[in-house]
């Protein structure tokens, strides 16, 4: 299972075992490079971010929304997901590059 706003996806995973807890006022998937707006996840209380040096994860415990000022608002079910950036591939430079919202 997946989910995705604009230039994030929220994809159903298992949470590595050496994934650590981040402490934040509010869960903040991704900030955009162009209109300083975010991805936002504001209930803290269902919903703890964990870290590997490679990877964002959430887990979710309880129903939560996913907010932007620019995207329709996303209920995400309880699980553990990773987040990622969707990617874009250019066929004249032949390199692959993240999406900016």
């Amino acid at each position: 299972m997946y989910y995705q706003q604009g230039d994030v996806i929220v994809q159903s995973v298992s949470i590595p075992t050496d994934a650590k807890v981040k402490k934040c006022d509010k869960v903040i998937l991704a900030e955009g490079e162009t209109t300083g707006h975010a991805h936002v996840i504001n209930d803290v209380k269902n919903c703890t971010v964990f870290e590997t040096s490679e990877e964002l994860y959430i887990r979710v415990t309880k129903e939560v929304t996913l907010t932007h000022e620019e995207h329709n608002k996303i209920k995400i079910k309880p699980g553990d997901y990773v987040v990622r950036k969707v990617r874009e591939y250019d066929h004249f430079s032949e390199e692959a590059r993240s999406v900016k919202d």
